[in-house]
């Protein structure tokens, strides 16, 4: 059994699915993964992803206190080290934070046989501390790249904001540079980072084959559209307004009633209020339900009574991101059941529905209204919804299982060229 050390911002139970599901079938393929990461988003109140926890050995490293944080400040004596640590990349993480890696991976090299490192981020740390392991130990380096800042999450105001983001894109590409080989979640994402290593490779993220999968349609009370997940709001890059337009109209139209149609939000508590104003300002409130975000375990049997499963994206100006296919997709993808996506994102997202028969990639109202009413009344008919899967063999493809298997086939390429 090959040991690969590997070093996150985050791990379950908080976040960082897709490395959770990585580390828990490497197994199948002859790796242990020993896991490095901060203690951020562990506690009780973010144990999502707390199912993923029993299956590899984590090192949680803690966080600095704030007396910590102001002592290792004190230590950058010169002005210039202050301000380097101002407006340095990852300014946001703990100060101190990479030092104390840095001496645990030390510790663990000595204690382990390590073969590999592979480190995921969806920023910059920890990646320089598997670039100084890697160098020091002579061992290869996967880098995977789960989100960049280019993205649009992080909004440049301040001149402080801006000259991180400038630092955040250089020092990501110095570091992309000294990896073995770079992996990361979409065409978008590689075509960003590709100029920096060409060893590079598009693993999407995927569903857990062991929680979603398909089963039986069940009949239900009312026809129901489900969401779970996040809401990351018009402002960045999520806009449901064609969702509220086409069944402010449904509404209008007397296509659906409010008796046995409903609309259920599994999501954050900011979610809930933009939905609920949204649903407001539509004149539509009275057919959703909101409750709070549920756990990643909870989530299968939610999306097997569903009558349709919603997800939204939105289109993006030239040169934004484009085709982030997030677990959303793939999880409703193993349901099996018909999916709105809302709008569509005219790239990978659109292609993926429409090439495996999932359900709709909305571009308009009316295709939206015309959806929404065509599953209404194949429930009234039936009871139940389906969509028309035509490549099962296909569908499979995007599993975790099949997601850890390439990395295990990039890790014994890497192995076997060091030897």
């Amino acid at each position: 059994m090959h040991i690969v050390l590997v070093i996150s911002d985050f791990f379950p139970p908080g976040f960082a699915p897709r490395l959770g599901y990585i580390v828990k079938y490497l197994r199948e393929y002859g790796y242990e993964a020993i896991i490095l990461s901060t203690d951020i988003l562990t506690r009780e109140d973010n144990a999502d992803f707390s199912h993923l926890v029993s299956y590899p050995r984590v090192r949680y490293i803690v966080s600095s206190s704030e007396a910590e944080q102001k002592a290792y400040l004190k230590t950058q004596k010169n002005s210039i080290k202050k301000l380097k640590h101002f407006i340095k990349p990852d300014y946001n993480r703990p100060p101190g934070l990479n030092e104390k890696m840095i001496k645990v991976g030390l510790e663990v090299f000595k204690k382990y046989n390590i073969e590999l490192i592979l480190s995921s981020t969806s920023s910059i740390f920890p990646m320089s501390v598997a670039h100084v392991l890697s160098s020091r130990f002579n061992v290869p380096w996967v880098a995977d790249v789960r989100d960049v800042i280019e993205q649009g999450f992080y909004k440049s105001h301040s001149l402080r904001d801006k000259i991180v983001k400038l630092r955040t894109i250089i020092r990501r590409g110095y570091l992309i540079r000294h990896a073995d080989y770079v992996t990361t979640i979409s065409n978008w994402h590689c075509r960003k980072l590709k100029n920096k290593n060409k060893h590079i490779e598009l693993i999407y993220n995927g569903f857990d084959p062991e929680l979603f999968f398909e089963r039986e349609p069940i009949k239900t009370e009312k026809f129901t559209i489900i969401y779970t997940g996040t809401i990351l709001t018009v402002r960045h890059y999520q806009d449901p307004i064609l969702f509220f337009s086409a069944l402010k109209k449904l509404k209008e139209d007397g296509v659906i009633s409010v008796s046995n149609f409903q609309i259920i939000f599994y999501t954050y508590r900011i979610g809930i209020e933009y939905i609920k104003g949204m649903a407001q300002n539509f004149n539509v409130l009275e057919y959703f339900t909101f409750h709070e975000f549920v756990t990643a375990a909870q989530v299968p049997d939610l999306l097997h009574k569903s009558s349709i499963l919603l997800m939204f994206a939105k289109r993006t100006s030239k040169g934004g991101p484009k085709g982030v296919l997030t677990t959303k997709l793939f999880e409703y993808m193993a349901t099996r059941r018909p999916i709105l996506c809302i709008e569509s994102d005219y790239s990978d997202i659109e292609k993926i529905i429409l090439e495996l028969g999932l359900g709709l990639a909305a571009r308009d109202e009316r295709e939206v209204y015309e959806f929404i009413k065509t599953k209404y009344n194949e429930w009234l008919r039936f009871g139940f919804t389906l969509n028309n899967v035509e490549n099962g063999v296909a569908m499979e493809s995007y599993s975790r299982q099949q997601q850890a298997k390439r990395f295990s086939q990039i890790f014994d390429h890497l192995i076997e060229s060091r030897h």
